[in-house]
């Protein structure tokens, strides 16, 4: 083998030694945040909470709003549900140590005192990064066609006041959350305290075991219904974004998209492949940002209804989701027919010629 030869060899080896080590590297598995935090040594509790949260949003960034939209859900019911199992175990043993001296009355005037303390404490610091992240794919989408697209995704006065919106919805789930709660909780304990229908009332070594009972189907279910209600925010929290993309750029319709299997409902089976101009999109995101209500948010966007929608669309639909749970999203749309780009409508007969 020639000279020339062996060192091009040797620079094809060197080359492709150096691409695997990259590849190892970036396949290696990430360590927990705890554990890349380690490395900064001895830190102040506010600082490993914004290392902590930079750590978490770097890694947002390379994640798809649809993955950020599960994790966002599946940690609110997560950590609601650690905190709720927490303060029902702690309430029984302080119930269990007021029943061993006091009146069965007085003891449910003790245990709905403390429920009235009960709070979720959630934090709705991740919608901010699934925001981003939506309006980045949005973007992503965008400039692909060659006559739409043509600035690069930023954040603007439009942007601060969805997010706002959005803070002030997060603040209503969980303070509504909070109460439907406590009021499960005091339900429980009157079932325990109160028997009705004739019923004796419960032995003292029965009481431990009913609360541990009821509470355990409690503290399944509550987190249950917050992991819907917050997957439900999230995902509009992406229409919102995707819907603030195209306005910024100037898309004239957006195009429903539902995720078609056996699960679609009705409302969302008739809107898919719908047009919407984004004219109606725009009036109803204004409403939506403006409410400063739960009342004016209803009001905005109705997610009431489950029936199929044909013809002229409501003024508070447009921007999904349109029920809770709903998987459907809002794209970017180039070009109409002419029945859609009248009226932004679909017939009937457009809808179940795809079937």
């Amino acid at each position: 083998m020639s000279v020339k030869n062996k060192t091009r060899d040797s620079a094809t080896k060197a080359q492709n030694d150096k691409r695997d080590a990259q590849n190892d590297k970036r396949d290696a598995p990430k360590l927990p945040v705890e554990k890349r935090l380690s490395v900064f040594g001895e830190l102040s509790a506010l600082h490993k909470s914004i290392l902590r949260s930079l750590l978490i949003s770097k890694a947002a960034r390379k994640q798809s709003a649809e993955t950020l939209t599960d994790r966002f859900a599946a940690d609110i019911s997560a950590k609601a549900k650690e905190r709720l199992e927490r303060f029902l175990g702690d309430l029984i043993q302080t119930i269990m140590s007021a029943a061993e001296q006091t009146d069965s009355a007085d003891v449910l005037t003790i245990g709905e005192a403390i429920a009235d303390g009960f709070s979720y404490n959630l934090a709705s610091i991740a919608l901010f990064d699934l925001y981003r992240r939506a309006r980045d794919e949005s973007k992503q989408n965008e400039v692909k066609k060659a006559d739409y697209g043509a600035s690069g995704a930023s954040f603007g006065a439009r942007d601060a006041a969805n997010l706002a919106a959005l803070e002030r919805q997060f603040f209503w789930l969980k303070t509504s959350a909070d109460e439907r709660t406590r009021e499960k909780i005091k339900e429980v304990l009157r079932s325990v305290f109160e028997p009705r229908d004739g019923q004796p009332p419960l032995a003292y070594n029965e009481i431990g075991a009913a609360l541990r009972a009821k509470f355990g189907e409690l503290a399944n279910a509550e987190p249950s219904r917050l992991q819907s209600a917050g997957f439900t925010l999230a995902r509009q929290n992406v229409n919102i974004a995707h819907a603030a993309q195209m306005i910024d750029d100037d898309v004239p319709f957006a195009r429903v998209h539902a995720d078609m299997d056996a699960k679609t409902t009705p409302i969302c089976r008739s809107l898919h492949g719908r047009l919407i101009p984004m004219a109606h999109i725009k009036a109803q995101l204004d409403k939506i940002t403006a409410a400063n209500s739960i009342g004016a948010t209803i009001a905005a966007r109705d997610m009431s209804k489950t029936a199929p929608i044909y013809g002229e669309l409501p003024a508070n639909i447009g921007i999904p989701p349109y029920h809770f749970n709903c998987r459907t999203t809002i794209l970017a749309h180039y070009g109409a027919t002419s029945f859609e780009a009248l009226s932004g409508a679909r017939s009937p007969l457009e809808v179940l010629s795809e079937y």
